[in-house]
């Protein structure tokens, strides 16, 4: 397996205090969990934004929200699901990171496209899951 050295970061505390535990419990465990889990699946991720831009990256944030309002504000039951809502939870904040490179880098390949009739089959199972899309997209 290839192994990737990332940039290491230092941060200014702000004041006394600091960081919290809740800070620490992120720094420490679960920013490298999410990392991890990140960089598996990020050619999956890669495709959707080189095509959708940060419409795609909006559509998918609002599908995993959806999921995960029924899972814990609905107390659907999550046993026979695919995702746990732990992942969903990390897939949501992989598409805002993505959401923001659509953002910061608008041109190129990269350039947003909208969901239109010709991607009847995306349309179609967003509408499917509740999502709301743009009007041009139907």
């Amino acid at each position: 397996m290839d192994h990737e050295e990332f940039q290491d970061f230092s941060i200014e505390m702000p004041r006394d205090g600091w960081p919290t535990e809740d800070a620490k419990h992120i720094f420490d465990d679960l920013m490298e969990e999410w990392a991890r889990e990140f960089l598996k699946h990020n050619v999956e991720y890669r495709g959707q934004r080189r095509e959708f831009g940060k419409i795609g990256e909006l559509i998918e944030m609002t599908r995993k929200l959806n999921k995960l309002k029924a899972a814990w504000w609905e107390g659907e039951d999550t046993s026979q699901w695919r995702e746990s809502p732990d992942t969903i939870l990390k897939e949501l904040i992989s598409h805002a990171f993505l959401a923001f490179v659509s953002i910061r880098h608008p041109s190129g390949p990269d350039r947003a496209k909208t969901p239109a009739i010709e991607d009847v089959g995306y349309v179609r199972m967003l509408a499917g899951q509740g999502v709301m899309l743009p009007k041009d997209a139907l």
